[in-house]
Formats: C-alpha cells, sequence, structure tokens
C-alpha cells in the first residue's frame, strides 16, 4: 500500500472513531469487562476501530483490501453476537453503510481523486441549475430542456430550395411613356423674300 491510500485509508478509520455510533466499536471486546462472557462462543476472529488503526500506523497491510476486510469484519462481528434487529447490530449497520459509500469511491492515486470529486461538484450543480429552489425562481419559469438521443440521430431536414432570378415582364404599349417632341437640331435655311422693282425703275433701267 502507498503512501497516498494509506492516508486515505487513515481518513476514513479516524472519521469512523469520531462517529458516537461506532463507540461500541472501538475497542476490543473484553468479556468480563463488557459483561460478555460467551462472546467468543460467537466471534472467532475480533476487530475494533483502535486494532485498525494501529495496524496502519504499523503498516501491517499490504492492500486496500486488507484494510477492508479487518473493518467489514468489526460489523459481522456485531450482528453474529448481538443478533438482528438489536441495537447494536443497527448502530453496525449505520456504520457500515457509510463505509460502504466510502469505500466504493476509493480513489488509487491523486489524479482520479480530484477528478471524482469535480465529477460530484459537475452533478451537484446540474441539479441545482435544473430543479432551481424557490428563492432563485420563484415562478417556476426556469427549466432546463436537453435533446434526446434520438433527437439528436434525427436527419436534419432538406434545404430550402434555390431562388432562381425572374426576368421582369416585357412592357407593353401601355406602359411605354409618349416620347417627348424632340426639336430639330438641323438649321434650316430661311427663303429670302424676293424684291421686286417697281415698274418705274424698271423702264429708266430699260432706257
Amino acid at each position: 500500500m502507498n503512501r497516498f491510500k494509506k492516508t486515505r485509508c487513515e481518513e476514513i478509520i479516524n472519521k469512523l472513531i469520531s462517529f458516537p455510533i461506532c463507540y461500541p466499536f472501538l475497542q476490543l471486546i473484553d468479556p468480563e469487562r463488557d459483561g460478555a462472557p460467551d462472546y467468543y462462543q460467537f466471534v472467532s476472529k475480533p476487530m475494533a476501530l483502535v486494532e485498525v488503526k494501529r495496524k496502519l500506523s504499523e503498516d501491517k497491510y499490504k492492500t486496500v483490501q486488507e484494510f477492508k476486510d479487518d473493518v467489514e469484519l468489526i460489523w459481522a462481528n456485531a450482528r453474529a453476537y448481538n443478533g438482528e434487529g438489536t441495537l447494536f447490530t443497527d448502530m453496525a449497520l449505520e456504520a457500515k453503510y457509510w463505509f460502504d459509500k466510502k469505500m466504493k469511491h476509493f480513489p488509487d492515486t491523486l489524479e482520479q481523486e480530484w477528478t471524482e470529486k469535480v465529477l460530484s461538484v459537475s452533478k451537484r450543480l446540474f441539479k441545482l441549475t435544473a430543479h432551481p429552489p424557490p428563492e432563485v425562481d420563484p415562478t417556476g419559469e426556469l427549466k432546463i430542456t436537453t435533446q434526446s438521443d434520438d433527437e439528436l440521430n434525427d436527419p436534419l431536414p432538406p434545404p430550402p430550395p434555390p431562388q432562381i432570378p425572374q426576368e421582369p415582364p416585357a412592357e407593353t404599349d401601355k406602359d411605354k411613356k409618349p416620347e417627348e417632341n424632340i426639336p430639330q437640331t438641323a438649321e434650316k435655311v430661311e427663303q429670302q423674300p424676293q424684291t421686286t422693282i417697281p415698274a418705274a425703275q424698271a423702264e429708266i433701267k430699260a432706257e
């Protein structure tokens, strides 16, 4: 067992020792002191939380599984001697429930422990966001909708048809504007009026 795993095991056993419900399981049972003269008739391998802590400090456990087996032995001994439905058995089952949860997510490395914590926080944040408390969402209008896998796998709709430009309609006679009278630019030669010579002058010229 490496240093990291040993430290985590020590944290777990110290937490168990601090629980009030674990008080009956701290020390090894003394038949005379604890008023259980027939204890060893039911329990062949006694174990206690303080004993597990001692073995940890002396590096007696080579694997985490060995540590787990000794702690599980404490709960099993309590059930074997006290029987089902008794106070001590119920206390042992309560402690076992907490211990099993810790061992289920027991990390092998510091990196794995960090990843587990990040995932745990992410799940809690998602639940809080998906179901906000009344103080945050008094009207109940905040909701988070997620697409299902089927919706994500649905085919995309066909693209719209291309827009073909339309030619403007041909102009009709009605649409045509009347042409404006454009003045002729060509210069017209003005005809000079013919002068008439009076008859008297004509006669004089004739003479």
